[in-house]
């Protein structure tokens, strides 16, 4: 993937987040020190720092896809109230062990392990029971 100017400040804005914002989020972002920049290029940016292990694309469904810039082994949980996407780390789902017994039992070997959890978070569930 060729560098460019555009490419690396969608790159940069991307690593100072941690809220999994949409290619919309990271355009409003974006055009303030790339006023020119169109939406259709922050898509397409994306799509390819995604696609060449920059970035991690979360999809959610019935909704636009996240972004992520944190490339470790995490797994995602969103609100299905206020839309928020956070990272979890539940020390129950070791990605290996789950790729384990899928080789064991079914003998597919699993190349990338992604889990979203959905359900409501504590704001949300404080604010429907007050």
């Amino acid at each position: 993937m060729k560098y460019s100017a555009q490419r690396g400040v969608i790159l940069q804005n991307m690593q100072t987040r941690s809220d999994h914002p949409t290619a919309k989020q990271v355009f409003t972002d974006v055009r303030k020190s790339i006023p020119a920049i169109s939406l259709a290029t922050v898509y397409r940016n994306l799509g390819l720092l995604a696609d060449s292990g920059y970035l991690r694309r979360i999809p959610i469904l019935e909704e636009s896809d996240r972004f992520d810039a944190r490339m470790d082994h995490h797994f995602h949980a969103r609100c299905e109230v206020c839309g928020h996407v956070f990272d979890v780390e539940p020390p129950e789902l070791h990605g290996a062990k789950i790729s384990e017994q899928l080789m064991s039992s079914i003998g597919f070997f699993v190349i990338e392990l992604d889990i979203i959890v959905t359900g409501t978070c504590s704001s949300c569930l404080s604010s429907h029971t007050s």
